[in-house]
């Protein structure tokens, strides 16, 4: 049962991955691209969006993390992200990854329901994912990594990884 969970993660790792590449910060063209949540998703992230949310460290843990703090047009960006759940048992969570922009909604990257994390599971890679950065407005952005109560989509534990653009 373990690895089968083990497989599910890794694969929903690949995934997150490959739809990630096709993630756009803003796309080409005067149209933002804002993808449809659950009204209560919604306004949870944003209500929560500020909030810095510690956690014991005998909990699962997410981490997100950028090579630098700042970026100009051309650069690349490497976007890491730990998990690690210490638990003796399996943790059943909601993992969530989305970008807060200085002016616009915010971008949902993730929101993977009900995903097992086993027990001692450990996740870590510097280079989760890898942007060559447009041009874009300047300004502080935040990516945002958490797990959400499957129930309730209530934060559980949250990361935060603040970059500037200018």
């Amino acid at each position: 049962m373990e690895k089968k969970s083990v497989s599910v993660i890794v694969m929903m790792l690949i995934l997150v991955s490959i739809f990630v590449s096709e993630f756009s910060i803003y796309p080409v063209g005067a149209e933002t691209v804002v993808l449809p949540l659950p009204l209560d998703l919604r306004e949870g992230l944003e209500r929560q969006a500020q909030c810095m949310h510690t956690h014991d460290p005998i909990e699962p843990s997410v981490s997100i993390y950028t090579d630098k703090y700042t970026y100009h047009a051309s650069d690349t960006m490497h976007l890491g992200l730990d998990i690690y759940n210490p638990l003796d048992d399996p943790v059943t969570v909601c993992v969530a990854i989305w970008l807060e922009r200085p002016v616009s909604p915010i971008v949902v990257i993730l929101h993977a329901h009900a995903v097992t994390l086993p027990a001692g599971f450990t996740y870590s890679n510097p280079n989760f994912k890898s942007f060559v950065l447009p041009s874009i407005p300047s300004g502080v952005y935040t990516w945002h990594a958490a797990f959400l109560n499957p129930a309730t989509h209530a934060i559980l534990v949250e990361d935060t990884a603040e970059w500037q653009f200018t």
